[in-house]
């Protein structure tokens, strides 16, 4: 276990090739890291042992070296637990690794080759990667960039720009405050609620659904080659494009389009 005093926020860096890494941000006056093996094995045993933490001013960092196991054996794991204060950055880069964050951060970045991604709440830019896993942010405040190749990303809150590049996953925003820019070849698209800004959504073979807040003027450019376009939107209200707050432009070529109110 290694502890330091921190009584103001850290900017934390994590490196590891394989295991899992918990941070939670919290109340408190000190910062600690606790790095174990992921397993029993000699080469998990070594890479803990290995694994450097440091603090340098108000940098925190946790490094596990490059651990190549070659082919005739698997290359070892770690688990790193660290607390730290609430409101400092994160940036956690792993090879094969599951990383939760809990707690309230300012900034957040997160980039995983094939791990589980969670994400609780960041008040400013968030950004995060996850090529064959999941990423899952309960509320992001300010822009968020997401990427992946067949994992499904959902956001519950979104306060800023979304920006997401998909190959196969799906993609799903509870409540988007701004901006949604989304391009995916075969995954779905839902925004449950939008009530301002641009709505841009491109797939090839899923199904896109948006939810428009009542009371929200509407631009609507909606195209399907061979998927069933649904609109659940009164537009007896006005000329279109005159006067609206929020402008849909959904695209797909197999998927449906579904256009809805929400309360």
């Amino acid at each position: 276990m290694h502890e330091f005093p921190a009584t103001t926020p850290l900017h934390l860096v994590v490196r590891l090739s394989s295991g899992a890494v918990e941070v939670t941000a919290e109340e408190r006056g000190s910062a600690t890291v606790e790095v174990q093996p992921g397993d029993d094995r000699d080469a998990s045993r070594d890479l803990a042992e290995r694994t450097s933490v440091e603090l340098r001013g108000d940098t925190l960092s946790v490094v596990t070296p490059s651990d190549s196991g070659g082919l005739l054996r698997r290359s070892g794991s770690v688990r790193i637990d660290v607390r730290v204060p609430v409101d400092g950055t994160v940036e956690v880069k792993a090879a094969s690794a599951d990383t939760t964050c809990r707690g309230r951060y300012a900034r957040a970045t997160v980039d995983s080759a094939s791990g589980q991604i969670f994400v609780e709440h960041v008040t400013g830019a968030a950004a995060a990667h996850a090529a064959s896993g999941d990423i899952r942010l309960i509320r992001v405040d300010g822009d968020l960039t997401v990427s992946g190749a067949s994992g499904d990303v959902r956001a519950d809150q979104a306060g800023g720009r979304v920006e997401a590049k998909l190959s196969s996953g799906d993609l799903q925003i509870g409540e988007a405050a701004s901006d949604v820019l989304a391009k995916t070849a075969s995954g779905d698209v839902h925004v449950g609620a939008a009530a301002r800004g641009a709505v841009q959504v491109s797939t090839a073979s899923g199904d896109v659904r948006v939810g428009v807040r009542a009371g929200t003027g509407v631009w609507l450019d909606l195209s399907t080659v061979s998927g069933r376009t649904s609109n659940g939107l009164d537009m007896t209200g006005g000329v279109a494009g005159e006067g609206h707050q929020l402008s849909l432009q959904l695209r797909t070529v197999s998927g449906g389009i579904d256009v809805h109110r929400v309360g």
